[in-house]
């Protein structure tokens, strides 16, 4: 999920953590995405965690393959 530090990201990570779902975090702003992280965790949750600048290649690029080790697959709907 990104944008996850507050508003509909973290939100919606935090409602899909609700219903079941393991949920990557992803976000800039690192100490507010680890608030989010926490409340997801709080769920039974265990969240990945991305510090990183989604509008930045480079750095997806490089956290992309982290991302499935979160729950075995990643879902886009």
């Amino acid at each position: 999920m990104t944008g996850a530090a507050r508003g509909i990201g973290g939100a919606s990570a935090e409602r899909l953590a609700q219903v079941g779902a393991e949920v990557a975090v992803a976000d800039r702003r690192d100490t507010l995405l680890q608030d989010t992280a926490r409340a997801v965790t709080a769920l039974g949750r265990r969240p990945l965690a991305l510090s990183i600048d989604v509008t930045d290649t480079a750095q997806v690029a490089q956290a992309g393959p982290d991302a499935p080790g979160c729950s075995g697959k990643i879902v886009d709907r």
